[in-house]
């Protein structure tokens, strides 16, 4: 793991600690020492949160990506009210609880986009969303292109690479 631990901290040197994590956790790699191997970066780590009720929050949508929850439920699982919840995730994460719950949804599909051999329409399913429509408007929302166009962009800059 040491070129992996040398090429995050390159990464980090160059574009901030951000993205490192994120590769790193795209890569679902743990870094020596942080983690035991073959598991995923801690929540804490990858969003900056100390916040018990968010990370349980959190580990409730990581775990409920394909059958949604509602927000009402999400809070629940962490122990708080609604309310209190929507306050916590826009003061450390600068959004709602359920759009951050999106946000993990979609990075959950391009990931399925990216690195399987899912159809469109079954990445969008096994990410919560009923729709192909629904799942193509949010997708193209968050990344500016529609999922079959960013899975066609990805195989070809591999190709490049």
């Amino acid at each position: 793991t040491a070129p992996l631990d040398m090429m995050l901290a390159w990464i980090a040197s160059l574009h901030g600690s951000d993205l490192a994590t994120r590769v790193a956790d795209t890569l679902v790699h743990a870094r020596h020492g942080e983690a035991p191997a073959g598991t995923r970066i801690p929540a804490r780590t990858r969003y900056g949160v100390d916040d018990a009720a968010m990370l349980a929050a959190i580990s409730a949508m990581e775990n409920h990506l394909e059958d949604l929850l509602r927000l009402e439920d999400v809070a629940d699982s962490a122990g708080i009210s609604a309310r209190q919840l929507e306050r916590r995730f826009k003061r450390s994460m600068g959004m709602s609880p359920m759009r951050f719950y999106l946000s993990l949804r979609l990075e959950r599909a391009a990931h399925l986009l990216a690195y399987s051999r899912l159809s469109v329409r079954d990445a969008g399913l096994a990410c919560g969303f009923s729709s192909i429509a629904q799942f193509s408007r949010a997708y193209k929302a968050m990344y500016g292109l529609s999922p079959s166009h960013h899975r066609k962009k990805v195989a070809t800059d591999s190709e490049v690479i």
